[in-house]
C-alpha cells in the first residue's frame, strides 16, 4: 500500500505532466498540428484521472488530517490555476486561428467564383449562318 506522502508525489507529478501537456498543446495550435493538440489530450486525460486517485487515495488514508490535506491540496491549487491560463490562452489561439481559416475560406470562394466567370463558354454568333 502507497503512503500518503508517495500520493502526495503521484498527485504532483500528474499536475506538473498536465502543465507541461497544456503547454505543448499550446505549442501545437501556434504550429497548426491539431493532430498532436488531440493526441496531447488524451494523455492529459490520464494525468487527470490519475491526479484524482491519487488525490482520493490520501484522504481515505487520512482521515483525520483534512485540515492538513486541504492545505496541502489548496496549494496545488496554483498549479491548477497555471493549467486553466494556459488552457485559455489555447482556447484564445484556437479561436484566432477559427477565424482566420474560415477568412480563408471565404477568399478561395470568391475567387474559385471569379475563376468560373471566366471559364464560361460564351456563345459566339457565327459569321455565316450555314442553316439558312
Amino acid at each position: 500500500m502507497e503512503s500518503s506522502t508517495e500520493n502526495l508525489k503521484n498527485a504532483l507529478d500528474a499536475l506538473q505532466g498536465i502543465l507541461r501537456i497544456a503547454e505543448a498543446q499550446k505549442q501545437a495550435v501556434l504550429g497548426g498540428v491539431m493532430e498532436e493538440f488531440f493526441s496531447l489530450g488524451e494523455q492529459r486525460e490520464a494525468l487527470q484521472a490519475a491526479f484524482d486517485r491519487e488525490k482520493a487515495k490520501f484522504m481515505e488514508q487520512r482521515p483525520g488530517t483534512v485540515g492538513e490535506a486541504r492545505t496541502l491540496f489548496e496549494n496545488m491549487e496554483a498549479l491548477l490555476q497555471d493549467i486553466r491560463d494556459r488552457d485559455e490562452e489555447t482556447r484564445a489561439l484556437i479561436e484566432k486561428r477559427r477565424e482566420e481559416i474560415s477568412g480563408e475560406m471565404r477568399r478561395l470562394r470568391r475567387g474559385r467564383e471569379a475563376l468560373r466567370g471566366y471559364g464560361r463558354r460564351q456563345h459566339r454568333p457565327s459569321l455565316f449562318n450555314i442553316k439558312g
